[in-house]
């Protein structure tokens, strides 16, 4: 990258595999997809192996997996997609701080509709709950690995790799 030029103007000049909008349009999708089926995968093999050795459920879960804990995933993951695009966009550290702030508020906001139902009240939060923290989780191992990777390579907040 040439001093004084913008990471998006060298994107829209080619030299980058993804043109800049592209990136804006394709990542988040393809996290927010990823983190609707992650719950879904995650939901299923609690279900399967964790429910059948707890109590059986107070409450009915099926409904609030599909019309919350799915979508907050989604959403948790959609916005990783934004932090991505703008990490392969040359803004690094802003994409981490972003990502590393997305699993906090994920989890914060998780742990709310948690706290709201009554920690503990019912083996429902398994399937419900579980999931969707460890993708918050699994965005904070992210952000690290991306965090690693920008000071390993990174001049500054805007450097490209290699």
């Amino acid at each position: 990258m040439t001093t004084g030029s913008h990471p998006s103007k060298e994107a829209l000049s080619g030299s980058n595999f993804i043109p800049t909008v592209s990136r804006f349009v394709h990542f988040p999708f393809v996290g927010g997809s990823i983190g609707f089926v992650a719950y879904f995968l995650g939901a299923s093999f609690l279900d399967t192996i964790a429910m059948s050795k707890l109590e059986p459920p107070i409450d009915t879960y099926g409904q609030q997996a599909g019309m919350i804990s799915a979508p907050i995933s989604g959403a948790i993951c959609f916005a990783v997609g934004i932090g991505f695009a703008f990490f392969v966009s040359g803004y690094r550290w802003f994409s981490v701080v972003m990502i590393l702030g997305v699993a906090i508020l994920g989890a914060a906001s998780t742990y709310s509709i948690w706290y709201s139902c009554g920690i503990g009240r019912c083996s429902s939060e398994v399937v419900l709950y579980y999931p969707v923290v460890a993708i918050c989780a699994a965005v904070v191992v992210f952000a690290t690995i991306l965090g690693i990777i920008t000071a390993a390579f990174g001049k500054n907040s805007r450097s490209k790799i290699g």
